[in-house]
């Protein structure tokens, strides 16, 4: 029975890996006219002179709370989406008022300038919403096709150059190694767009932020790096946890951005690295097999 299968076939990667305990594996079977989800445990037991002697296996079904997670995202999406049309309207007039400031008292230019402010700041935790709805699709769906890296940073640089300039940041992009990657172009584009927006976000006005690519043997390797205040050491093992804040919520993220980015990354076999140390800045880099 294909069900049996299922589940002999989850046993035996338990067993392929008899050195480490494994938490669980999840597995999902087509029940009643739709897919039911499993976790499965394992528990190994030795017998009298200590040698393996097998597993004992709980099977527990977690189809509610996958079905209540789905709901979760649907209605951040839509709640998302709802939200992003009246904050642009809301900018756009903003913005209007602070170009034409000389028909604003200069009294009230101050809470115009904290309103558009605010309004930024509930803009960008409308699309982290917006990319946690998203975060699923991005690890499975992703359309390849080569992409130079070269366009790709110049793409990125031209998004973000001005909000770099407007804190009075220097933005670099280095001379990049000639490199091509197989991969979406969409969801790299808005890895590497993420990194660098929180690299401007973090470093303080006067700072520096660089984007760097380089090649070696099969993989390629794109870093935004800056010269931030650092991450301690102790954050680093949680920064890529979905709604994972270190900053008390002074920046306005709903720390989403760093999670999606490592599972754009993963989806297309690479990793991300961290290198980072209080008041020396960060240093994010994309490890990606050449195309």
């Amino acid at each position: 029975h294909p069900h049996y299968l299922r589940l002999r076939e989850a046993v035996r990667e338990l067993e392929a890996q008899p050195g480490r305990e494994r938490d669980r594996v999840e597995i999902t079977l087509f029940l009643r006219g739709r897919d039911h989800h499993y976790v499965l445990r394992p528990t190994r037991f030795s017998g009298r002179d200590g040698t393996p002697a097998g597993l004992i296996l709980t099977l527990q079904d977690v189809t509610y709370l996958r079905d209540q997670e789905a709901r979760r995202e649907n209605l951040v999406a839509i709640l998302s989406h709802e939200l992003r049309t009246p904050l642009t309207s809301l900018r756009m007039a903003l913005e209007l008022l602070r170009q034409r400031r000389d028909v604003v008292p200069e009294e009230q230019r101050g809470l115009v300038d904290t309103a558009y402010e605010d309004v930024l700041r509930l803009q960008e935790v409308a699309q982290q919403f917006l990319d946690l709805a998203r975060g699923r699709a991005m690890t499975i769906a992703v359309e390849r096709r080569p992409i130079d890296l070269a366009v790709l940073a110049a793409r990125v640089e031209s998004l973000l150059g001005i909000q770099a300039r407007d804190k009075r940041i220097a933005f670099e992009v280095g001379p990049l190694a000639p490199a091509r990657v197989a991969g979406d172009e969409t969801k790299l584009t808005w890895a590497l767009s993420n990194l660098v927006a929180n690299a401007v976000r973090y470093t303080p006005p006067g700072g520096t932020v660089r984007v760097d690519a380089e090649s070696a043997d099969d993989v390629v390797r794109l870093s935004v790096s800056d010269t931030g205040p650092g991450i301690p050491a102790e954050r680093q093992e949680r920064i890529f946890e979905r709604f994972t804040q270190f900053d008390d919520g002074e920046m306005g993220a709903a720390g989403l951005g760093l999670a999606i980015v490592r599972d754009i990354v993963q989806a297309h076999g690479g990793r991300v690295l961290l290198e980072s140390a209080p008041g020396r800045g960060t240093r994010f880099t994309l490890e990606l097999p050449k195309a």
